[in-house]
């Protein structure tokens, strides 16, 4: 919970109200949590993408060097 101790609490109203203010702070930054997640996952399909494309090409590349020797 950020690093931070659960303090002690002086009555049970002091500590329902410690949790729920921690529960809504989490409950508001989800929403951006999980957009840049999407996008983080985004990012990294087209990076998978890309490095396929190039060892593909690299493939193609090494074959035609070994039938151009032969």
């Amino acid at each position: 919970m950020d690093g931070e101790d659960i303090p002690e609490f002086s009555s049970l109203k002091e500590e329902t109200a410690y949790w729920k203010e921690l529960s809504l702070k989490y409950k508001q930054s989800f929403p951006e949590a999980r957009d840049e997640l999407a996008e983080f996952q985004e990012g990294s399909r087209e990076l998978e993408a890309e490095l396929e494309a190039q060892y593909r090409l690299n493939k193609e590349i090494e074959t035609c060097k070994l039938i151009s020797k032969d």
